[in-house]
């Protein structure tokens, strides 16, 4: 179904992004994860749009191996997981679902995380530069994962999930506590942020 392979390709995309972004990333894992994430922007519109295209599929298979052994490679900061894991434990969201709605949302929340890498996500997600870094060039990429979000019709938010801010307390407790928080710890007022924009 054009649901499921939205969700499990903006999975992939996420450990390809995760890992370019990485303080450990490496030959191996920029080898994995610029190479995944590229193919991904290519094929991933295609393998939702006609699932019978067999060179999107066939890419798009590649790609996620590519992606979680580059992800695993350079395995440290994960914030975009962090939250999947949480939210998945919590309310039962298939993790494919969960990356894809939080992916742009963290990004933008935890801009100065990601800014130092803002060309190599840039060039992972088959943008040109344009003279442009830091900053500047993350809002063009998160609008481009926005972008791709459209194209693929994947979830933006937890909506369908009927997540509220009623159980922010244990949400918090449920993301600090999570085995991959202790690589890059947040506060809690940072996690409430992302929270209550991922709950929609």
């Amino acid at each position: 179904p054009a649901g499921l392979t939205a969700a499990t390709g903006m999975d992939a995309l996420t450990h390809s992004l995760e890992g370019l972004a990485s303080p450990v990333a490496n030959l191996f894992s920029d080898a994995h994860c610029m190479m995944s994430a590229q193919a991904i922007e290519r094929f991933l519109p295609r393998a939702v749009e006609n699932g019978k295209d067999m060179e999107a599929r066939s890419q798009m298979l590649a790609a996620a191996c590519m992606a979680v052994n580059g992800y695993l490679a350079a395995f440290n900061a994960t914030p975009v997981h962090n939250f999947a894991h949480a939210f998945g434990a919590m309310y039962h969201i298939p993790h494919g679902d969960a990356n894809a709605a939080l992916l742009p949302i963290v990004m933008e929340s935890l801009i100065d995380f990601y800014a130092p890498n803002a060309e190599r996500l840039a060039q992972g997600l088959n943008l040109p530069a344009n003279g442009k870094s830091g900053l500047d060039l993350m809002d063009e990429v998160i609008a481009k994962i926005r972008d791709l979000q459209q194209q693929v019709g994947c979830a933006i938010d937890f909506k369908r999930w009927n997540v509220t801010a009623q159980y922010m307390e244990q949400i918090i407790m449920a993301v600090s506590s999570d085995p991959v928080a202790v690589m890059y710890p947040l506060a809690p007022e940072k996690i409430q942020e992302i929270a209550l924009k991922v709950i929609g």
